[in-house]
């Protein structure tokens, strides 16, 4: 950080009003029962952070996931954020008082970022004060309170900067790139590899534009940065590589990336309310104000000798404005050429998250040009407070709050029907239109309300989590390529072989909003919402004297769907969490026991405790071989790759405690 020499009281003066500002600003929010329900807050990152948090209180550590798409890892699932070092918040409070603390947080962590930055660049406390309530209330910045783990990896992204700069300019500069990769690390750690990525781009076009007589030293601190970031991250990098692979991903980016671009029209929500222009793709506004824009104008074109800082950060902002256009600009696919890993990025519209702050800087430089051109504290003040309050005006009405009590109520029925056209994820798209499934195990949960009452989450994606409720169909970042290539088959291949798809899946409960006309469901309930039973399923385990792992392609499991599955239930669950099952089986005659979820590399199983290889069944799901007789079969998940990456982790930061012991923190602040 900047040598604290350099900051007087009236630094900390500055920092203390604006944290007092926020405080205000977000008041509504943190000093009532209020809290954020919006877009991905309520359908995602809410239900997936409180089963984390109420799995760790139980002393159980959350690898796995049984309760979407027939079960996912979880751990290795880094959008969760279950190491990011803020996450420790929410243990402190109710969780979900706890959940916008941390949340708030992040913007005031972001502000102290850009005051120290702005401060390491050598301009005014006029100037600094004036980025951070510009920063604010941006569109951008607000946007990003519904979108947590972006929030919560572009929060380290000034301190990363500071740190470059430090070891590019500095003495002693080796132990920069240490707490630039800490940073890097924390980036990857809130669930943001891409995050991640774009601020090393970043770093990298900076340090070339700016300081390119040092570029061999640039390449250095990169280079140091990056491996221990990674060192330091592996514990949850290799399992997240093992997912990766595994997923879907790769086949489905191409697509979405033409789509997740910010068209080139919607510039013009910079300067307006986004209401006049169609609401730019994954962020609610990119608006900044038309006074942030002219003190950026000021910056750039200011008059004088050669600024190589003032090149850097407008070769970044330039690039960042670029790559944010992606495919509607053509040098876009000529990046994603040169660039490795680029292609597996979703969505180019991410890269406006720096292209803001990246204005917000260079409207730092234009206040202290004001400052010049200006000396009448009048009509600065007059400025900052115009761009403050239209900025307030304007995107201040982008949040919306709930009630706490009312939180969880965004997952029912009604409300889902009035949200329809928003929450599209969780509607299955095939025969039966609008119709979410939910798993057969209903008996099972721990809860005796009435079923229409314990059924209502599922309609919105992941909700279900509360309830302990499995559905179809979940809502994740990554999504396992054989659950999808499964799923499709419901998509496309109506008729009798769907039926058997929701056997295998264990599905007897529909949900629609619509009329099914099917002789095989029941109506059960019908409250403007309709409850349909299936008359026959196949239980969730079973036992089969099939050959099941002969049905380890799609092809041969359609054809499979053209048949019946013979199977005897003589399997019952007798304790289920998120990393294991025991189960009580009897077999008449040596057989194969399948479990009705998905199959992954890490789950392995026991018989009487003796272990015994898991294969795929049915091309989905987990299968053993059982002899005859009466067994307990126990099924564990442990990831492949997580003890490997412990290691790594831990033996580098051991490793950066002997360094940092040994030369001395006071050296390096």
């Amino acid at each position: 950080m900047p040598e604290l020499s350099r900051f007087t009281r009236k630094d900390f003066i500055y920092l203390e009003i604006f944290m007092v500002l926020i405080l205000a600003y977000f008041g509504r929010l943190l000093f009532t029962d209020s809290t954020f329900y919006a877009r991905d807050i309520s359908q995602y990152y809410r239900p997936v952070k409180r089963l984390a948090v109420e799995s760790v209180q139980q002393g159980i550590f959350p690898f796995w996931n049984p309760y979407i798409s027939g079960g996912m890892p979880f751990f290795a699932t880094v959008q969760h954020g279950l190491l990011y070092p803020l996450s420790v918040g929410l243990f402190f409070f109710p969780f979900e008082w706890g959940f916008k603390y941390v949340l708030v947080a992040q913007i005031i962590l972001t502000g102290i970022g850009l005051y120290f930055l702005l401060s390491h660049l050598g301009l005014s406390r006029w100037a600094r004060c004036a980025a951070l309530p510009i920063y604010v209330v941006s569109g951008t910045a607000l946007s990003l309170l519904n979108l947590v783990t972006s929030l919560q990896a572009i929060t380290w992204f000034c301190f990363g900067l500071l740190f470059f700069q430090k070891a590019l300019s500095g003495q002693r500069w080796w132990q920069w790139p240490i707490l630039l990769g800490l940073v890097l690390a924390c980036q990857f750690y809130a669930g943001q590899p891409e995050i991640m990525y774009f601020t090393f781009l970043f770093l990298f076009l900076f340090g070339l534009s700016t300081y390119w007589s040092h570029g061999l030293r640039v390449g250095k601190v990169l280079l140091i940065a990056g491996v221990l970031s990674g060192l330091l991250v592996g514990i949850e990098l290799l399992p997240f590589k093992e997912l990766v692979q595994w997923s879907s991903r790769p086949a489905n980016n191409s697509i979405q990336s033409l789509y997740w671009a910010l068209p080139p029209k919607q510039l013009g929500a910079l300067v307006w309310p986004v209401t006049k222009f169609s609401q730019p793709p994954w962020l609610k506004s990119i608006y900044l104000g038309i006074v942030p824009l002219l003190l950026c104008v000021l910056a750039v074109f200011k008059p004088g000798k050669k600024d190589d800082l003032r090149r850097g950060w407008i070769t970044v902002l330039l690039v960042s404005a670029v790559m944010a256009l992606g495919t509607n600009t053509p040098i876009y696919h000529f990046i994603r050429f040169i660039l490795p890993g680029l292609a597996l990025i979703r969505y180019p519209v991410k890269f406006f998250i720096f292209t803001n702050l990246f204005l917000v800087i260079l409207a730092a430089y234009g206040w202290e040009r004001l400052e010049f051109l200006c000396r009448s504290r009048i009509v600065k003040t007059s400025v900052l407070l115009i761009a403050v309050i239209s900025g307030f005006y304007i995107t201040g009405r982008l949040e919306q709050y709930v009630p706490i009590s009312q939180a969880g109520e965004q997952g029912t029925l009604s409300a889902t029907l009035k949200n329809l056209g928003e929450y599209r994820y969780g509607l299955t798209p095939w025969t039966y239109t609008h119709v979410t499934a939910v798993s057969s195990d209903l008996d099972s949960l721990p809860d005796n309300r009435r079923l229409e009452d314990r059924i209502r989450w599922a309609m919105l994606p992941n909700m279900a989590m509360g309830n302990h409720l499995a559905i179809l169909r979940g809502y994740e970042s990554i999504n396992l390529g054989r659950f999808e290539d499964f799923y499709a088959l419901l998509s496309f291949q109506p008729g009798p072989s769907t039926s058997l798809i929701l056997d295998l899946l264990g599905i007897k409960y529909l949900v629609s909003l619509r009329t099914i006309a099917d002789p095989g469901l029941t109506l059960i309930e019908d409250r403007g919402w309709k409850i349909y039973e299936k008359k026959v399923t196949l239980p969730r385990i079973f036992l089969t004297d099939e050959a099941v792992n002969r049905y380890n392609n799609l092809s041969a499991m359609m054809f499979k769907l053209k048949q019946s599955i013979s199977f005897t239930r003589s399997a019952v669950t007798q304790n289920y969490t998120l990393n294991s099952i025991r189960i009580k089986a009897r077999a008449a005659q040596a057989g194969t026991l399948v479990l009705g979820d998905v199959y992954y590399p890490g789950w392995r199983a026991y018989v009487d405790g003796k272990e015994t290889a898991v294969f795929p069944a049915y091309y989905l799901f987990r299968g053993i071989a059982v002899p005859a007789g009466e067994h307990e079969v126990v099924f564990t998940y442990q990831p492949t790759h997580f003890v490997l990456g412990l290691t790594v982790s831990l033996v580098s930061l051991l490793l950066l405690s002997v360094i940092f012991l040994r030369s001395g923190v006071k050296s390096c602040v």
